[in-house]
């Protein structure tokens, strides 16, 4: 009877040890964008009075480091102050789990390690497992983003004045830092490389979402009488054909070439040396109750980011500003303003910020290249000056 007694018990023991074995605990990476837990790290499988008691205990972050480390590098660090990747760490559902502080990073590979000898010292129990610790190497997928391309360059026309100060690139999205000198170029005619046609700036003029990058042609080779012009010339000679190329290589913000290098061909002409006269402005207004867009024809040929944020109009009575969007036809010299809600008739105000430049760089207020010498010291300028127009009553209503 003994004997069975013995054998029932080594037999329970060794049952309990073998289904502890099958269950050993597991580490999950989850990468289920639909998933409340998308990005988390979960421990499955820890017997539920561990995770209970663990959660009773309530251990602070320092402690969960010790017990529940998760690394850079892919590997057990052979560092043992190496220290743990910031984040939260609770229990929930029977199960643990490990948010980062700061999102994981493509393709950068992690560690981490549930050390079930601590764990079960921090709940005063004795580890039920040949293991000392489990472990996961990980990494975020790479997501497939569709190839990024140059979507427009500004300006558009294929004659340029050979003074152009500034041009505008357009990215499908977000697209690397620090790369357009080595990606960017202006061929000439005979497909060299024009030399430091751009101003050597040390931060590249981005929008925020990285999309548009502002190239400056260089203003001190521009502006006559300044030391770059008296020694090196102007960037662009006139009556000159050239191109602008953007290199396939470069790599957007994902860390993927773009689709297909980008070409852009243009004829300079003479300098422009004529500031823009909005007394010279022509007006087309658009019907009431619609949406066609409000034409204005401009004696020069505009910077299109600047007539972006230079310009907006307002309902002369109501006093409120018309949303909607403001572009330039492929003349550079069509301004098209296309309201977010239909025309309400009656009188509006066109404000224009003096400080709206054309393609040289002259505004409203003086030529870009001026001469110091002869400007008047003090002299003030209007901030803005304002153009009117009507929107008449439809016929049947009136």
């Amino acid at each position: 009877m003994k004997k069975h007694f013995l054998f029932f018990i080594a037999l329970w023991i060794f049952s309990g040890m073998a289904t502890a074995q099958q269950n050993l605990p597991s580490i999950v990476f989850n990468q289920d964008k639909q998933s409340e837990y998308y990005g988390f790290l979960i421990v499955k499988h820890l017997p539920i009075n561990v995770v209970n008691d663990l959660k009773v205990k309530g251990l602070k972050e320092s402690e969960w480091k010790k017990v529940f480390p998760v690394y850079t590098g892919g590997t057990r660090p052979t560092d043992a102050t190496k220290p743990s990747i910031l984040g939260s760490y609770w229990v929930k559902n029977n199960q643990l789990y490990f948010k980062p502080r700061f999102f994981w990073v493509e393709d950068l590979k992690y560690y981490v390690e549930l050390r079930l000898k601590d764990i079960y010292r921090q709940v005063n129990a004795t580890n039920p497992y040949k293991k000392s610790h489990v472990s996961l190497s990980f990494q975020l997928t790479k997501e497939q983003h569709p190839a990024t391309y140059v979507t427009k360059v500004y300006p558009q026309s294929e004659q340029l004045p050979a003074n152009l100060l500034k041009m505008y690139v357009y990215f499908s999205a977000p697209m690397s830092r620090q790369q357009s000198k080595k990606y960017v170029k202006i061929l000439d005619e005979k497909g060299a490389v024009v030399p430091y046609v751009f101003l050597p700036i040390r931060e590249e003029l981005w929008n925020e979402n990285r999309t548009r990058l502002t190239l400056f042609f260089d203003p001190g080779r521009i502006k006559r009488g300044l030391r770059p012009h008296n020694e090196n010339g102007v960037p662009l000679q006139p009556n000159r054909k050239y191109r602008l190329v953007i290199d396939a290589q470069w790599k957007d913000g994902f860390g993927n070439p773009l689709q297909k290098r980008f070409v852009k061909s243009f004829q300079t002409i003479k300098d422009d040396r004529v500031q823009p006269q909005v007394s010279q402005w022509q007006l087309k207004a658009p019907e009431a109750l619609t949406q066609k867009p409000l034409t204005i024809h401009v004696d020069s040929r505009m910077d299109h980011a600047l007539v972006q944020r230079y310009i907006f109009i307002k309902h002369k009575s109501k006093g409120e500003e018309v949303s909607g969007t403001f572009s330039l036809n492929k003349d550079d010299q069509t301004i098209q303003f296309t309201p977010a809600r239909p025309w309400l008739p009656g009188n509006y105000v066109i404000h224009i910020d003096t400080r709206l430049e054309d393609l040289a760089g002259n505004n409203l207020r003086q030529l870009f290249d001026v001469d110091m010498q002869q400007q008047k010291a003090g002299k003030t300028y209007k901030k803005s000056v304002e153009l009117t127009f009507n929107i008449a009553k439809p016929a049947h209503n009136r």
